[in-house]
């Protein structure tokens, strides 16, 4: 299988669970950061009533998967080992979604899709209202790739952003990603 499908593959499987985590608990809390790295200066990417930037050298997949339509989605397009770097985002099929209700079930849910080392940490504040965030690990066709993963809410809609890296990203660069993309982060008037 190219390096291609294993990433669509991996951006469908990913998502997928992403959808369903999003679905369950309610409760509890964490400490909210601020965004802390300059802004991405890559292309715009438009979804369904918002915007943002990804890094230079990022850009519009060329390839879709069979029967997953993404919001919206992005690739590292200079990336070459096995995993191309990416970020997805789909709306939550139930509308908006309180912190609180993700980290209190998200966990739980991940696992049972097979993801592995699944944390909640610190929420952080993306255009003006707080996120919950969530990591974990996983594998598709024996390719492992982390998952950073956001919950983007407006007054009605929450939109689940996951940005899906090979293993040896290291977590600086993974929040330097992350922060920089996120923090240009616009809901359309």
């Amino acid at each position: 299988m190219s390096r291609t499908r294993v990433t669509l593959a991996a951006l469908a499987i990913a998502l997928t669970a992403s959808g369903c985590a999003a679905l369950t608990g309610s409760g509890s809390g964490g400490e909210t950061r601020q965004l802390e790295s300059p802004t991405a200066t890559g292309p715009r990417i438009g979804g369904s009533g918002y915007s943002y930037r990804v890094p230079k050298n990022w850009g519009k997949p060329g390839r879709t998967v069979p029967g997953f339509d993404p919001d919206s989605a992005a690739f590292d397009l200079r990336d070459t080992d096995e995993f191309t770097d990416n970020i997805n985002v789909i709306a939550s099929p139930t509308g908006r979604i309180s912190p609180d209700e993700i980290e209190d079930g998200v966990q739980e849910e991940l696992e049972r899709t097979g993801a592995t080392d699944v944390e909640v940490h610190d929420r952080v504040v993306i255009a003006g209202e707080e996120s919950a965030h969530v990591s974990g690990g996983s594998s598709v066709n024996d390719v492992d790739y982390i998952v950073e993963q956001y919950y983007v809410s407006n007054d009605d809609q929450t939109f689940v952003v996951t940005f899906s890296f090979s293993p040896d990203v290291p977590a600086k660069k993974r929040t330097r990603v992350t922060d920089s993309t996120l923090s240009t982060w616009t809901w359309n008037a």
